[in-house]
């Protein structure tokens, strides 16, 4: 894999969210913090590994580079809404399913 595979996976395939999600597994196992304060931190976390990739994309050529402030503002919240809905997808996937008998 890539760099350039690396960030396309992370930035559109919801990779970001998937980083996210074991971050926060880390920070959970080594941290005393309160559920409420870890979901937070999740959602944030998320967004921030988004706009990371997006950024070192944009700045290695592999993602167009926006035209305008309206274009960055777009893009930001794009990855944003995909890194924090993938994120807590798998959460639900790995913590919350209902395990059958």
């Amino acid at each position: 894999m890539s760099l350039q595979e690396f960030l396309i996976w992370v930035l559109s395939g919801g990779g970001a969210g998937v980083v996210a999600f074991l971050l926060m597994e880390w920070i959970g196992n080594n941290t005393d913090l309160q559920s409420d304060l870890k979901r937070y931190l999740s959602l944030a976390l998320a967004g921030v590994v988004a706009v990371g990739a997006y950024s070192a994309g944009v700045a290695m050529g592999y993602e167009p580079m926006p035209e305008d402030v309206r274009g960055w503002i777009e893009a930001v919240f794009a990855v944003i809404a995909v890194a924090v809905m993938s994120s807590q997808a798998v959460h639900g996937f790995t913590k919350l399913r209902v395990k059958r008998v």
